[in-house]
């Protein structure tokens, strides 16, 4: 009897620990394949934002409103990769700001992303003093 005890608390312990390794596996694959790894030190009033079409942002100088305390107050970020970015820039973190007038005239009137859509931000990097535009981010109701 008691040996059946023992060889079900240790099939027990086995499957918890493949668990656990799996669960850190996982992990570990996301924090690379999502780029946290590159990711700057951050300022005080700046929060990464990483989505699966590749776009890799610091949003800087703005409220992050994914977690808001008011019902129906939050919002879900989307972002857009500028089709002008070249192959050997997709991995690196563009620094994210609002739009001024003109950029927001320019995107609203050749990019529609639909209802319930709000531009929030213009995302760009230096690149030995060039700047390339490295997308952009609409927030969208979280229902």
């Amino acid at each position: 009897m008691d040996y059946k005890k023992s060889k079900k608390r240790r099939w027990g312990w086995i499957i918890f620990l493949v668990a656990i390794s799996l669960f850190a596996v996982w992990e570990t694959y996301n924090y690379f394949r999502l780029g946290y790894h590159t990711l700057p030190e951050l300022a005080e009033n700046e929060f990464p934002l990483v989505f699966s079409n590749g776009l890799r942002g610091i949003v800087v100088d703005m409220e992050d409103e994914r977690y808001a305390v008011e019902p129906n107050q939050a919002r879900k970020y989307i972002g857009f990769v500028a089709a002008e970015v070249p192959g050997w820039f997709k991995d690196s973190w563009s620094y994210c700001k609002a739009p001024t007038e003109e950029e927001r005239r320019d995107i609203e009137q050749n990019f529609d992303p639909g209802p319930g859509a709000r531009l929030d931000a213009v995302c760009s990097f230096d690149a030995d003093g060039e700047i390339i535009h490295a997308g952009i981010i609409y927030s969208v109701p979280k229902l």
